[in-house]
């Protein structure tokens, strides 16, 4: 399973319902949270650090 790297130095595994609660807590519109999380799931990697796939849905959300 692929982990990610917190701000905090921990690994976790990566859990794609943190990653969606993140998303509506940022209140993306409901019709591009599938897009938003399909994304990230497509450039994620075994240690990807958090704040890169904030970075991520920030740059996919000026995309679209």
């Amino acid at each position: 399973m692929l982990q990610v790297l917190k701000a905090n130095g921990q690994r976790e595994e990566f859990n794609e319902e943190k990653v969606l609660s993140s998303i509506k807590r940022a209140r993306i519109p409901q019709n591009l949270q599938n897009q938003v999380l399909a994304h990230i799931k497509n450039i994620i990697y075994d240690g990807i650090p958090t704040v890169e796939i904030y970075q991520s849905i920030l740059e996919f959300l000026g995309k679209s």
